[in-house]
């Protein structure tokens, strides 16, 4: 029993009516998601295996996200573009909601002391998920708050649909998306995201290992009930791109054109010299400008794009180790793994076994993507001059 519908039935039919009903329900175990206390009372009451995904201070987690690889995730995607104004926004009270904000801020700081503008909604003004009240009440406030932002800001939202209200107010403020402001949400919520043009990027947060991590612990569980298991943490996925976020907003041409010319070209036998030839600049002067922009060298930016691609094809692809150096540009194989465990701090099969979902770790066979979503029906990539 998958038990976040309790709320919904409790709406319906009342509280006392949803504890008979669940009452005389005889099931082995439950995943639950308990949305607020009494719903996690009342599956507790059952005295039957349960695996807590959601509660809010209530409850002990049994399986919970890593919030600070979530921030890792959004920082480097907005910094790696260019990007040094940032800010946050959440529309509820949940406490995931709030550690998300509270590790993107940390790691802000951690990155160059940079802060992170968070929207000052108060509890009053705090309604549910959806944001139906405030949006209809608030839209005026959503758009001064946007406008006192820097110029060329990037925002993370606690979730997709906060995004997609940001996005709308951005639009009604005027404000260009993503010229102005870049947007990223959380959850990859594929309806949420493309409901608007330009879609939104999102995180991706690893449901599929937390829907198969679930019914693990929750079989273990149910085989050894007197057993103590510690908690467990997922990582996130990976950031997915789309037109929100699809900008380098770099103030320097050449730069921003190297740029293009690597995310064009990566998966090709390139080097630093056509990097340079791209641009019509001399390889040290090329050197100096990265260096000047993103601190780091064009070599390094181009070994970082193709690390990227192979990360997602080692998670989301059965793709062979041994083929995927060859598909991002690096040649030997044996290059392609040097350098993926100098950079990565673990070799290439060592993080597929760590990240990917597959019928070695679960019963269960994945649903596998044979592309990045970032490459599916976009349009080029946008400058920012």
């Amino acid at each position: 029993m998958v038990a976040e519908s309790l709320k919904e039935l409790r709406h319906l039919l009342g509280n006392k009516q949803i504890g008979k009903w669940f009452s005389t329900w005889h099931g082995d175990g439950i995943i639950a998601r308990s949305a607020d206390h009494q719903t996690g009372s009342i599956l507790r009451e059952k005295g039957i295996p349960l695996v807590e995904l959601l509660s809010n201070s209530d409850f002990d987690l049994d399986i919970s996200e890593n919030y600070n690889y979530l921030a890792e995730l959004a920082v480097n995607h907005f910094w790696d573009r260019g990007f040094r104004n940032f800010a946050f926004f959440r529309a509820d009270q949940t406490d995931w909601s709030k550690l998300r904000g509270d590790a993107f801020a940390n790691k802000l700081l951690q990155k160059g002391n940079v802060t992170c503008h968070c929207c000052p909604l108060s509890n009053q003004k705090i309604r549910d998920h959806l944001l139906d009240n405030l949006i209809r009440s608030t839209d005026t406030f959503l758009s001064e708050w946007l406008l006192s932002l820097p110029k060329h800001v990037t925002i993370l939202t606690a979730i997709d649909i906060h995004a997609f209200y940001i996005l709308e107010a951005c639009q009604n403020a005027g404000i260009a998306v993503p010229e102005e402001a870049a947007i990223l949400g959380c959850g990859n919520d594929d309806l949420v995201c493309s409901l608007l043009s330009p879609q939104l990027s999102s995180i991706d947060l690893n449901s599929r290992m937390f829907g198969y991590t679930a019914a693990q612990l929750l079989e273990e569980k149910m085989n050894h009930p007197k057993k103590r298991f510690s908690p467990i943490t997922i990582n996130p996925s990976h950031v997915v791109v789309r037109q929100s976020t699809d900008i380098i907003a770099v103030n320097d041409p050449d730069v921003a054109q190297a740029l293009r010319f690597i995310r064009d070209h990566f998966m090709e036998p390139i080097g630093i010299s056509e990097i340079a030839e791209s641009v019509t600049l001399t390889l040290r002067t090329l050197q100096r400008h990265f260096r000047d922009w993103l601190g780091r060298s064009p070599e390094a930016e181009l070994t970082r794009v193709r690390l990227e691609h192979a990360k997602f094809l080692l998670r989301d692809t059965n793709i062979p180790v041994t083929s995927i150096g060859h598909r991002i540009g690096f040649s030997p194989p044996q290059y392609f793994m040097r350098v993926f465990r100098r950079e990565i701090g673990m070799t290439p099969q060592q993080y597929r076994q760590k990240n990917q979902v597959t019928s070695q770790t679960i019963p269960y066979p994945p649903f596998i993507e044979t592309n990045p979503p970032s490459q599916q029906q976009l349009p080029p990539m946008m400058l920012h001059q």
